[in-house]
């Protein structure tokens, strides 16, 4: 080779690493002025061509959010299971531009549920995980959480969790530990399904097809016990409809935040398939659901909305998922920017 062909080599060689240098420090995003997007927009980042939805978002500090949502991606769509990812934002003041993207930063969330998977995810299907923040050892010990989940089981569906709490056999070190998973026994039947948790000062809320179509129920933890073992109590046959809010069709997903609720429905009155309908508690009372509308509401399946606010962004963060057909195949997830909840 002549020196003139080692010179162009060396050239070659040094551009091609500053091209790649360029395109690994560029944060690939989903980017909307003003606020979150008026109309769904996918997250095409975080879907796949298989099966995505039924999420759950946890805010944190910066641009590190724990994101989780079932997909049968694993198994090329034979089963579901929980997926991981830390979902980054930026909003910038002078430019009013939400990006969201896949972030490399990871909360310490992030980092117990990753270790939680591997004992979480199996053959079975694992759907609607939930994460539920709480004190479990009287002081304030922000590491702790539920982590929450259906599993399929003999063809009926369980909820789960897995407990991270303080290690309190060697409390001066602030360490933490994971246990599960553990059965929601007060509230699994013997034959029907129950799912979709969301909770909201001591009451938590879920679905089940106990009375044929599925319907939004209420249990109220107990004062005098913790929700661990409120939890661990035998199954009380005890039912209690949410009024206002169910109907002769199915009814799932409730999802909470402050005094609202988002859930779906297949009810007269929508646009085709599961639509997601809302409700706002009044003087203690869930007032009679509302459809989203067309805007957001397709013929198609809108399933498991969730909620997030972020007190500088003009509108809140809704995430959901549907088999619309802009996907990419099966149900993938979007997100969209509400007023409802102002």
């Amino acid at each position: 080779m002549s020196p003139k062909e080692r010179t162009s080599l060396v050239i070659m060689i040094l551009l091609s690493s500053c091209l790649f240098l360029t395109c690994e420090k560029k944060r690939v995003g989903l980017e909307t002025e003003g606020g979150f997007p008026e109309s769904p927009k996918n997250l095409t980042i975080f879907n796949s061509e298989y099966d995505d939805y039924n999420s759950d978002l946890e805010p944190g500090v910066y641009d590190i959010n724990t994101f989780v949502f079932s997909s049968s991606r694993n198994s090329q769509g034979n089963d579901f299971d929980i997926m991981l990812f830390s979902l980054g934002m930026s909003y910038p003041f002078e430019e009013d531009v939400v990006t969201i993207y896949e972030s490399s930063g990871v909360s310490g969330i992030y980092l117990c549920i990753g270790q939680m998977l591997p004992t979480i995810n199996s053959s079975n299907n694992e759907f609607g995980p939930y994460i539920y923040n709480c004190n479990l050892n009287n002081d304030k010990h922000e590491g702790e959480f539920l982590f929450f989940y259906s599993q399929e089981e003999s063809k009926k569906l369980n909820i789960k969790f897995m407990v991270n709490e303080l290690d309190l056999s060697e409390p001066q070190k602030n360490g933490y530990k994971w246990t599960g998973p553990h059965d929601a026994n007060i509230i699994n039947t013997p034959e029907f399904s129950e799912e979709y948790i969301s909770i909201k000062n001591d009451i938590i809320y879920y679905c089940s097809n106990c009375s044929g179509s599925y319907n939004i129920y209420q249990k109220t933890i107990s004062s005098d016990v913790n929700i661990i073992d409120f939890l661990n109590q035998p199954y009380d046959s005890i039912y209690d409809p949410v009024i206002n809010v169910n109907s002769d069709a199915d009814d799932k997903c409730p999802y909470i935040i402050d005094d609202f609720m988002v859930f779906i429905s297949n009810r007269p009155g929508g646009f085709g398939g599961y639509d997601l309908w809302y409700s706002k508690l009044i003087n203690e009372e869930w007032n009679e659901p509302q459809n989203f509308g067309s805007n957001i509401n397709t013929e198609f399946d809108e399933y498991r909305p969730i909620i997030v606010k972020y007190e500088e962004i003009k509108n809140d963060l809704m995430i959901f998922s549907s088999n619309r057909k802009d996907g990419f195949g099966g149900f993938d997830l979007y997100y969209v920017g509400i007023y409802e909840t102002k």
